[in-house]
């Protein structure tokens, strides 16, 4: 399970309007609804805000990566946002998250949970990364951007 699969191009949002964590929530899983899980997006959306009751998803350095297990999900799906200005998150590092990896994954699907987590983490450590997504023009370009970073890095 690779990164730039699950956040193909058509998973990808340039420019997010949302500027609080639950807009944002929203934006994401509106998107994610609307690429075929439709009836599924009040159950996701309280997936995500449960999870983050527990405890915040926003890391470092403009990174959040809000996340969730549901039943009966056909494996992993995702959505990547990219905040131009950034989101009061309420972040690790108190900063403003710019770049949200969201995903849901099915409960048997344990192993490619938390290889997606740490992926994530692997790419979002990197300075350059963070700065060439930011830039990143189209969707595609965006995509495209996550694909050679993670064949590289990981």
């Amino acid at each position: 399970m690779f990164l730039y699969e699950v956040f193909s191009a058509g998973k990808i949002i340039l420019h997010v309007k949302a500027e609080e964590k639950d807009e944002v929530f929203d934006e994401l899983v509106t998107h994610l609804a609307g690429i075929g899980h439709a009836s599924r997006k009040d159950e996701f959306l309280k997936v995500i805000r449960d999870r983050e009751n527990i405890i915040s998803t926003g890391f470092k350095d403009g990174i959040a990566i809000p996340h969730g297990r549901i039943d009966d999900l056909d494996g992993v799906i995702g959505v990547l946002g990219i905040s131009d200005k950034g989101i009061e998150y309420g972040s690790l590092d108190n900063n403003p998250a710019r770049i949200i990896f969201m995903f849901l994954s099915s409960k048997s699907k344990q192993d490619e949970h938390l290889t997606l987590l740490k992926r994530i983490s692997k790419i979002s450590d990197n300075a350059e990364f963070r700065k060439d997504i930011l830039l990143a023009k189209t969707p595609e370009s965006a995509n495209k951007i996550l694909k050679e970073y993670e064949i590289r890095l990981c």
